[in-house]
């Protein structure tokens, strides 16, 4: 390894571990919020001894915060502060709002199409992973459904589907890639997109969550940070919430045929824009293509091993006993 090689393993080894303990830091920061609320809202029930049943006490107050959208407000707020935080010396505002190429309608309509395209693959293999997880008695659906369910009360619909996405394009497309971009613009996406879908924490969330990562880092970069907000928004808000309400009134079978519809159309449409562009596609990889041994140096950086690690242990509790 000659002295080139050394000063890029260290520096680029310093920058994802500073990013990863980042992000690390921020998932735990989560936790300390849903903890601190549970103290509260259990001193507030006992004060006013709205039960005698200690044990019905928490599962109600454990129904109520996965209902609310507050403490996921909270969050988001100080989440996008803490990484902000670690980043804020290595990007400057320029460059996180940047943009290399306009958005037009025909771009907008081909980036969402590829966009929403990937979903159902994904869901598929999501189903395929439930019918294989059922031949030994065990399921994943409760990860499911935290994944595909809508909002239960107005302050969890505001943060899914508005301050959620903005905080998450924030961190994953804004510090995190930007941060990483001078070692090349793929390895700059892929390394955020791996964050972002390993921070999910849910088997049915984390692969697809890398897959969608991947294309808004690409708008992101691309285009500015300003449109991969918005598709997220539209992904959460129309695709998730608003979808799911306009069908809670049909049979679940119904229910089925019209969301994989929507997805089978989005995936055909997805494939004919890749295989019309595949060119261009392939020569935007050539123009951002990273630094030698930039994929082998992050991957053996120890915070991020952790961050992988650990996320991929957590996110297989979603896994339970039929």
């Amino acid at each position: 390894m000659n002295l080139q090689d050394m000063v890029l393993k260290k520096q680029l080894k310093s920058d994802v571990n500073r990013i990863s303990l980042a992000v690390i830091l921020n998932s735990l920061l989560l936790f300390v919020i849903v903890f601190m609320s549970m103290i509260v809202r259990s001193v507030i029930a006992v004060v006013n001894e709205q039960t005698a049943d200690t044990e019905k006490m928490f599962d109600e107050i454990g129904d109520n915060m996965v209902k609310s959208g507050v403490e996921y407000l909270v969050f988001s707020v100080l989440g996008v502060f803490l990484v902000w935080l670690f980043t804020r010396k290595r990007i400057s505002g320029r460059q996180f709002f940047g943009e290399n190429q306009r958005m037009d309608i025909c771009s907008f309509f081909k980036c969402f199409t590829v966009f929403m395209g990937i979903q159902l693959p994904f869901s598929l293999f999501g189903s395929a992973v439930e019918a294989g997880l059922n031949q030994f008695g065990y399921t994943a659906e409760a990860g499911a459904d935290i994944a595909t369910g809508g909002s239960l009360t107005v302050s969890m619909f505001v943060y899914s589907s508005l301050v959620g996405p903005v905080a998450e394009e924030l961190i994953y497309r804004g510090f995190v890639m930007r941060s990483l971009q001078k070692y090349g613009k793929s390895f700059a996406i892929v390394i955020s997109a791996v964050l972002f879908g390993v921070m999910h924490q849910n088997l049915v969330q984390s692969i697809f969550g890398i897959a969608a990562g991947l294309v808004l880092g690409y708008v992101a970069m691309n285009y500015s940070i300003k449109w991969s907000v918005l598709f997220h928004i539209l992904n959460n808000c129309l695709f998730s919430d608003v979808l799911c309400e306009a069908v809670s009134g049909f049979s679940d079978s119904v229910q089925t045929v019209i969301i994989y519809g929507i997805m089978a159309v989005f995936f055909v449409c997805a494939g004919i824009v890749l295989a019309k562009d595949r060119n261009l596609v392939r020569n935007k990889i050539k123009e951002w293509n990273e630094e030698k041994g930039c994929y082998k140096y992050a991957f053996s950086s120890l915070w991020l091993l952790i961050f992988i690690i650990a996320s991929s242990i957590l996110s297989l509790q979603v896994i339970e006993k039929m």
